[in-house]
């Protein structure tokens, strides 16, 4: 056997984990994931307001897209008996000590190396047919995506018809102070100290450390006030005190936004649905 080393086995291990990662295993996921995925990109797609001209140029990009997908996907699962035969036989051999037999290691190399290759080649065509994408959209088209919240089944938000379809900038603040009015009051005084370090955590990702103590305070104080509250007068203020406490929304850019272009319209999820609308857009303009 060559004389190998640690550091076999390691990247051993990163290639199995980046053919995995590399070969989408849409086949794998439940209906469930399918339908929700799909349910995630109508909800933008359907805020987008697609003409029929951005329509038929975006439809062969995300045609092209999903057919080198799906072609990565059958030939992973076509070469998955080898892999598995040459990662156990690599297995095998390494559970005895540091080392592998060259001809173990290119039987793997065989098998693996024009999948590596081909998921490579795949991520790179993917990163342009999205960049393409991009070149369609409109800056409002565009910045409808960076605000985007994705949601299954959201909560309507008609103060803002662009928001339709997504969940609400204040859902979450809502649904806090409904169930802090719920609570006994030995559970509310007994899991403060608990509450307003959860609260904190998540206020780190919408402002400074420094800003944080001052928001947590903000938040219990309108705590105590909504306990306070009869139903009546809670009805009526809730979304007032909900907008108060909302900290700012995230809005993508860079590579995150080109993320959620990819997401939502070069996707397996997005192309059924950007065909159903390109056949409506036919249909109305006859």
């Amino acid at each position: 056997m060559r004389g190998g080393t640690v550091l076999l086995a390691s990247v051993l291990v990163v290639l199995v984990a980046c053919a995995a990662a590399a070969a989408p295993r849409g086949v794998e996921r439940s209906d469930v994931e399918r339908v929700t995925a799909e349910i995630r990109a109508l909800n933008i797609i359907n805020q987008l307001n697609l003409t029929r001209e951005q329509l038929e140029r975006i439809l062969p990009i995300v045609r092209e897209d999903e057919a080198e997908r799906a072609e990565l996907e059958r030939r992973h699962d076509a070469a998955e008996p080898a892999l598995l035969a040459a990662a156990r036989q690599l297995r095998a051999e390494l559970n005895d000590g540091f080392n592998s037999k060259p001809e173990t290691e290119q039987a793997w190399g065989r098998v693996n190396g024009p999948l590596l290759e081909m998921a490579e080649r795949y991520a790179q065509r993917h990163q342009q047919r999205v960049a393409a994408v991009a070149q369609v959209l409109t800056p409002n088209q565009m910045a409808l995506i960076a605000q985007y919240k994705p949601c299954v089944v959201p909560i309507k938000d008609y103060k803002d018809p662009a928001r339709i379809g997504q969940a609400s900038a204040t859902s979450a603040v809502e649904k806090a102070l409904e169930r802090v009015r719920e609570m006994p009051e030995r559970m509310f005084q007994r899991t403060r100290e608990r509450r307003q370090q959860q609260l904190a955590e998540r206020l780190h990702k919408y402002y400074k450390p420094e800003e944080i103590p001052a928001k947590v305070q903000e938040f219990e104080q309108a705590a105590i006030q909504v306990r306070g509250m009869s139903e009546v007068e809670f009805e009526a203020k809730e979304s007032q005190i909900a907008e108060r406490l909302a900290p700012p929304e995230h809005v993508a850019a860079g590579r995150e936004l080109g993320g959620r272009v990819g997401a939502f319209l070069v996707s397996p999820a997005s192309l059924p649905i950007l065909e159903h609308k390109r056949e409506v857009a036919v249909a109305q303009s006859r």
